[in-house]
C-alpha cells in the first residue's frame, strides 16, 4: 500500500518547504485520511478473504521520514509515521492468522526522469531493484517474516 495526498499548495522540497507552524490543519487531516484512512479502507476489502484463506501479504511503502521527521518534511512525515504505526498493529493482529505485514522503508530517492534532473544517477534507487525486495518479502517463509525492511542505496 502506498498512497499520499498531493503536496500542499506551493510546496517545494528543501529550505522552502513549509515548517510545522505554517501547515494547514485541513491539509494535514486530509493527508492522514488519504494515507491511514485509505489503508484502512483497503484492508476492509482484502483482509476478510485473507483471513478466510489463512494467508496473505500486505506490504506498506514508507520512507525515512516515518522514523525521523526532518525540518523540511513536516507536511509529509506525520502520515507516513502513522501508517508505520498502523502496520505494527496490523502485524500483531494478522500475523498469527497467517497474514504477513511488512513496512518497507525506502531510504533514498527513486530513479525517475524527474529525479535524474537533480540527483546523480548512481545515487538513485532503481525501480526494478526495489521491486525485487518487495517480491522477496512476499516469498518469505512464515518462520522468518520481516516486519520491517529498510532499503538504502549503496552510495548515499
Amino acid at each position: 500500500f502506498n498512497a499520499s495526498p498531493a503536496f500542499p499548495p506551493g510546496f517545494k522540497f528543501g529550505e522552502d518547504a513549509p515548517k510545522p507552524h505554517e501547515l494547514d490543519p485541513a491539509y494535514m487531516n486530509n493527508a492522514y485520511d488519504v494515507q491511514v484512512g485509505g489503508c484502512i479502507r483497503c484492508l476492509k476489502h482484502v483482509v476478510p478473504d485473507m483471513l478466510a484463506r489463512g494467508r496473505g501479504c500486505i506490504l506498506l511503502s514508507g520512507a525515512t521520514m516515518q522514523i525521523r521527521g526532518g525540518a523540511n518534511f513536516a507536511a509529509l512525515a506525520p502520515g507516513k509515521t502513522a501508517l508505520r504505526s498502523l502496520g505494527q498493529s496490523m502485524y500483531q493482529a494478522y500475523g498469527p492468522q497467517g497474514i504477513h505485514v511488512c513496512n518497507i522503508n525506502i531510504d533514498g530517492v527513486i530513479d525517475s526522469p524527474n529525479t535524474r534532473q537533480w540527483m546523480p544517477e548512481e545515487k538513485l534507487m532503481k525501480c526494478d531493484e526495489i521491486a525485487e525486495q518487495y517480491l522477496a518479502l512476499y516469498r518469505q517463509g512464515k518462520s522468518v517474516w520481516s516486519y520491517e525492511l529498510q532499503i538504502t542505496p549503496g552510495i548515499s
